[in-house]
């Protein structure tokens, strides 16, 4: 979720930049013990996404890899938004992944190597190899997304496959709202000098250039220090910022979903007969 990926953000950016103040901890959860002070608590009080067509783009991604993790139950290998759609041959050496369309991680297409493609089976990483593949290794088709194994798959467990795709769609959403920080400190002084802190990194150039498609960061509350709280006997003082964020979102909706390869039969009338044509579709 994009609010998510924003206190996310702003989480990664205060534990480098607040390194000085020695923090116990900094997240979304509350410290529950003196050994977890000082922390940092993350919260969004009030968050606005744009109506819908205002604010919010999509672009179709052709330039570079999209790394991409695919987990597939053993137990009933179909398709989540098709459960009619069984990914796994009746052989059990045959699967084909959700999406074909797979390239190299530097987004060339072409045979995949083990560093283009990760592959693990009951919790045991299986060798990819080029070759027809032993007991132990697969082999993959990138075009349609298809990895064949040497050995029978096991009837339970799961795969996991993690592959890059060459094409995919990128949304961006675009969202306000206020966060709030809570600085948590043993002593009031100490809760008072890590607010200010806060306040510095946030309105600092830096933050802007550490949490990506950051559009604007405003103080709108610095707040008193609170009395002695339980369980942690922590003193509080809570900050407040405004801000405009937008969040990118690449989902490979475009890459290209399972490839089905159908038996056809082409009858053409050339005049003197009908010519039968078999093929693929």
């Amino acid at each position: 979720m994009a609010e998510t990926g924003f206190l996310t953000a702003i989480e990664n950016y205060l534990q480098n930049a607040l390194n000085a103040a020695a923090l116990q901890m900094i997240g979304v959860a509350e410290p529950e013990s003196a050994g977890q002070l000082p922390a940092l608590v993350l919260s969004l009080e009030s968050t606005e996404r744009a109506g819908n067509g205002l604010g919010e783009r999509s672009t179709l991604i052709t330039d570079g890899a999209l790394r991409w993790t695919a987990t597939i139950d053993l137990a009933n290998p179909v398709l989540p938004d098709d459960p009619t759609f069984r990914l796994l041959d009746d052989a059990r050496l045959n699967l084909i992944l959700p999406h074909g369309g797979q390239v190299r991680q530097d987004g060339t297409p072409g045979p995949l190597a083990p560093a283009d493609l990760i592959v693990n089976v009951a919790g045991n990483n299986i060798v990819v190899v080029a070759a027809a593949p032993a007991a132990g290794q697969v082999t993959a088709d990138p075009i349609v997304g298809k990895l064949t194994f040497g050995a029978a798959l096991p009837a339970t467990g799961l795969v996991t496959a993690t592959y890059f795709l060459g094409q995919w769609e990128q949304r961006v959403v675009r969202f306000k709202g206020v966060v709030r920080i809570d600085a948590c400190a043993a002593d009031s002084s100490t809760a008072a000098s890590i607010g200010d802190a806060v306040v510095a990194a946030m309105l600092a150039p830096d933050a802007r250039n550490a949490v990506p498609r950051l559009l604007r960061i405003e103080l709108t509350g610095l707040g008193s220090i609170g009395t002695t709280e339980q369980p942690a006997a922590l003193r509080r003082r809570i900050v407040r910022f405004a801000f405009d964020f937008e969040s990118e979102d690449n989902r490979p909706a475009s890459s290209g979903g399972v490839i089905a390869r159908i038996p056809i039969t082409t009858k053409l009338n050339t005049g003197a007969g009908l010519v039968t044509l078999p093929g693929n579709s």
